[in-house]
């Protein structure tokens, strides 16, 4: 669970540098 919610956050920060 912990791994996966910092897997998304991680996610959404380079979604977010890419836009």
């Amino acid at each position: 669970m912990y791994f996966t919610s910092w897997a998304t956050i991680a996610y959404i920060k380079c979604k977010s540098f890419y836009l």
